[in-house]
């Protein structure tokens, strides 16, 4: 059995306006009708822009009852294709030498023109954080290896260097998880006879609690201040390395001694902390 040639869809012509683009005011083809109406006779421009008004008034119609017309299409038929932008086809003129300003040609005698606002300022900055936001940052002070206040410069053997009041600030913003730990190894001994450990003292800061005040504060701003429930928490922090104890009425680290449901600071204290 041979093969049956499908047959091409027709090629449907993209439908254009049976006339030119031209604009005609309402109440300019009213005063026609007026004219028709007393038995006036009508001159070849004005018959010319009725018919035009009619054949395209029957053309959209025609097209609506079809329902394969779009607003764009519409528009484009109504007023032509927008290719090309208003500024480059219409350039702003500018100011004369000896400042008279050019007339505009849209401006019509008897009509005020049109009223431009004043300039808007320009926006300040450039969206960036200045270093004063890091107000919660570490404060790290470098002190220059080279030179101290009244050394001579080396560039010009008479010039002295002295201090400036504003140092130089390089910002450097890392990520770090909402609890972090710090694991103190302190060294022991141990007497082979009597079996006393000697352990060495802890440093400065260690604190005798394993979990400190700023990690209550942080675990109880996580929960109710974000809204981040207790057992994401805990799964973050052990994707991080840093685990977290589970959350309950009396666990370490969610407000010892404090009742089951209530936050271990106040909504006031979250800020401070």
């Amino acid at each position: 059995m041979g093969r049956t040639k499908q047959r091409k869809p027709k090629e449907v012509k993209p439908a254009t306006v049976p006339t030119g683009v031209q604009e005609v005011e309402a109440a300019t083809l009213q005063g026609y009708l007026d004219k028709v109406e007393r038995g006036e006779a009508l001159t070849a421009e004005e018959l010319r822009a009725l018919r035009a008004t009619v054949a395209t008034t029957a053309f959209l119609t025609a097209e609506l009852k079809r329902k394969r017309v779009s607003l764009k299409r519409l528009q484009g038929w109504l007023f032509g294709a927008a290719t090309e932008k208003t500024d480059k086809v219409c350039p702003s003129p500018q100011a004369e030498p000896g400042g008279a300003e050019p007339a505009s040609a849209a401006e019509v005698p008897g009509e005020p023109g049109p009223t431009l606002g004043p300039p808007k300022p320009k926006r300040k900055g450039h969206g960036r954080n200045p270093a004063s936001c890091y107000r919660g940052a570490e404060q790290v002070k470098v002190a220059h290896p080279g030179f101290s206040s009244g050394d001579p410069c080396p560039n010009c053997p008479k010039g002295k260097v002295y201090p400036m009041a504003k140092p130089a600030v390089l910002v450097r913003v890392v990520g770090m998880s909402p609890l972090s730990a710090k694991v103190v190894e302190l060294e022991c001994y141990r007497c082979a006879c009597c079996d006393e450990i000697f352990k060495a003292p802890a440093p400065e800061g260690v604190g005798t609690e394993k979990y400190d005040e700023s990690a209550s504060s942080m675990v109880g701003t996580m929960r109710y201040g974000l809204g981040t429930p207790f057992y994401r928490l805990e799964q973050f922090q052990a994707a991080l390395g840093v685990p977290k104890a589970p959350t309950n009425c009396s666990s370490p680290g969610y407000g010892i001694g404090s009742p089951c449901g209530d936050p271990p600071v106040s909504p006031s204290g979250w800020a401070a902390a």
